[in-house]
């Protein structure tokens, strides 16, 4: 990651009592060559800890990654999701556009 700057942006959340972390979440920007080189967001890997879910941490760093790409100029933030958890995104602004599907190929080393 630190190979590619200017690409990732990872918050992590740290319980300082504890010295453990309890929540993290990475913007990855990317350039797209058909939009003439602007760049794109991408919300990836939020994650809380059991123990701090309810306290919204979450919801911290999804709005702040969303304002970080906003300053970076982004033209489109998108995260992909389960859809027990659409509800919880859509509270920041983010729809699901229509006729448009996220996929994936996992890879297991």
């Amino acid at each position: 990651m630190t190979s590619c700057p200017g690409t990732y942006y990872v918050i992590v959340v740290e319980d300082t009592e504890l010295a453990k972390i309890v929540a993290c979440g990475t913007l990855v920007v990317e350039q797209k060559f058909i939009h003439e080189i602007a760049t794109r967001g991408r919300i990836e890997e939020i994650v809380v800890d059991d123990s701090c879910r309810g306290k919204k941490i979450g919801k911290l760093i999804v709005e702040t990654l969303i304002l970080l790409s906003e300053k970076l100029g982004c033209y489109k933030i998108s995260c992909e999701c389960k859809d027990p958890l659409l509800s919880y995104y859509t509270q920041f602004g983010l729809n699901r556009e229509e006729g448009q599907n996220y996929l994936c190929k996992r890879f297991f080393h």
